[in-house]
């Protein structure tokens, strides 16, 4: 087997299948690209921060751990939409 680091072909057939459910999933045709840029990171942080916040939570991080915390995470994103739609009216 070839070192994990490989490009395209040698990586092959070992990891295809997750790898393009996730490409798929997420609507990209690179993978790994999801963790590239610093731009990408602070975006997923500050919206991290916005939920903790609409969620009255002091610490950030631990909005990901039960259901619950979930679907508090799903009506954020339904305020912060209402609020976008909100602004561009006004």
């Amino acid at each position: 087997m070839c070192a994990a680091g490989t490009h395209g072909a040698a990586r092959g057939a070992r990891d295809l299948g997750k790898r393009s459910l996730r490409a798929r999933v997420t609507g990209r045709r690179r993978i790994g690209a999801e963790r590239t840029t610093a731009r990408l990171r602070r975006a997923a942080v500050q919206v991290r921060r916005a939920a903790a916040r609409a969620t009255g939570r002091r610490r950030i991080g631990a909005e990901r751990t039960t259901a619950r915390l979930r679907r508090a995470a799903v009506q954020v994103r339904r305020a912060a939409a209402r609020a976008m739609e909100r602004r561009g009216e006004v």
